[in-house]
């Protein structure tokens, strides 16, 4: 019953009653309002600054190494697969473009060391051929020379590298392959090691008699099995040293492979026969000497055999004559001429035709002794289907929207190419 007369909470003033109550402290028995201060840990200036420093620096050290890392990719992963050059949708690297620039300057000084080996044998022989041999030689080792030039290797590998891709697609889009066993019979061959017995050299076609016949050729010895490897092994060293694999220097004998069957398969269709002549000529150097021979021949007075034996004889030289057998006609206007080749078209067989003036020099008689379509013989065949191989070639070459080339090869040139060009120069590379 005393709950009736207890005073009830007022909630919500005694709440606020709450809210506002200070904390006190009770100093001699009284209260005294106020805010009491705790006091706060001491901070260590010392160990925050080691933070500060520890992290810094592993900040620091992150940074370098991503500039190192990207100096790496740059220089081993960004830089080595740049495209300098394009075939289609296939793309040739630096790396490519660089390897082969050690590669070919390599295998022009050593050119030239052999050349220049031979030159000094030859010197040394003292035969009567020594001194032709000598000059032969001075003039290979004075043209070579001047390809070792940094411009003229760095054009000549990129152009390699593309002729090379432009077979490589056109052998493809053909369909035309090179097993493996086909490399290694091509790197076997190409090394003069052979595993069968090959087929003896045909004999010569029997001459005239009276006249000395030619010993048939004699068939190559085949190298030994161990004489295969380690030249082999030499040459795979070779390439590995600019930077080229085993399986590249393979890639070597696959490329022959292909640009043979390519050169067949774009030339199988080009005729096999052609016009063929056959007829006697003499040349002289002089227009009033070929009127006067032209006379002596119209009236008989002199055989054209004669002719051609006085004019040969002739320490003077004056001129030339020559009995030419059967030869292709294309042959004859690239040799001769294409105003002798329209004289033996219209000219009658055996009759002796005026002088005619050549725009290759000199001036003409000529008998026409035969004029038919004759096989091509397999010089001819092979040269014909040379030139349409050599044609397709150079058109894919300067086809711009297929092909595109660097505006300056020689930018990508290693230091390694240029300073044996230099050291070449200075006659220290032997």
């Amino acid at each position: 019953m005393l709950d009736r007369f207890r005073r009830k909470p007022n909630t919500e003033a005694d709440t606020a009653v709450t809210k506002n109550t200070q904390p006190v402290l009770r100093v001699g028995g009284q209260r005294r309002g106020g805010h009491i201060e705790l006091p706060q840990p001491r901070v260590d200036t010392q160990d925050k600054t080691r933070r500060i420093i520890v992290y810094g620096s592993i900040i620091t050290a992150a940074l370098v190494t991503l500039l190192i890392l990207a100096a790496v990719l740059q220089l081993f992963v960004f830089e080595p697969n740049q495209s300098v050059a394009t075939v289609g949708n296939v793309s040739i690297t630096r790396s490519q473009a660089e390897n082969r620039m050690k590669l070919d300057t390599a295998q022009l000084v050593n050119r030239f060391n052999d050349l220049a080996v031979s030159a000094q044998q030859a010197q040394a022989s003292g035969g009567d051929s020594a001194a032709f041999l000598a000059q032969f030689y001075q003039q290979q080792l004075q043209q070579l020379g001047t390809q070792v030039d940094v411009n003229n290797i760095a054009r000549q590998s990129i152009s390699s590298l593309i002729n090379e891709q432009l077979i490589r697609q056109e052998a493809a889009a053909r369909g035309l392959t090179a097993p493996d066993g086909e490399i290694q019979a091509e790197l076997e061959k190409t090394f003069g090691f052979f595993r069968a017995t090959l087929t003896p050299f045909p004999t010569n076609t029997p001459a005239p008699a009276g006249t000395a016949t030619a010993e048939p050729r004699v068939q190559p010895t085949s190298i030994s099995d161990a004489d295969l490897q380690s030249s082999q092994q030499r040459g795979v060293e070779f390439y590995k040293a600019y930077g080229y694999t085993e399986s590249d220097f393979r890639k070597v004998f696959e490329l022959t492979l292909l640009d043979n069957k390519l050169r067949e398969t774009l030339g199988k269709d080009i005729k096999k026969d052609d016009l063929h002549y056959k007829f006697d000529f003499v040349r002289f150097n002089e227009e009033a000497k070929a009127r006067e021979a032209q006379t002596k021949l119209a009236s008989k007075a002199i055989s054209f055999e004669a002719l051609i034996s006085q004019t040969n004889a002739i320490t003077e030289s004056i001129g030339n004559g020559e009995s030419i057998d059967w030869t292709l006609k294309a042959n004859v206007d690239s040799r001769y001429g294409s105003e002798i080749v329209a004289a033996l078209d219209s000219a009658p067989i055996g009759q002796v035709s005026n002088v005619i003036s050549s725009t290759f020099g000199g001036f003409y008689v000529i008998q026409p002794k035969g004029r038919e379509v004759r096989a091509l013989s397999e010089f001819d065949l092979q040269t014909a289907q040379r030139k349409v191989y050599d044609d397709w070639l150079k058109t894919a070459s300067e086809d711009k929207t297929k092909v595109k080339r660097p505006d300056n090869p020689a930018a990508f040139a290693p230091k390694m190419v240029k300073d044996l060009i230099t050291r070449f120069r200075a006659g220290q590379v032997q």
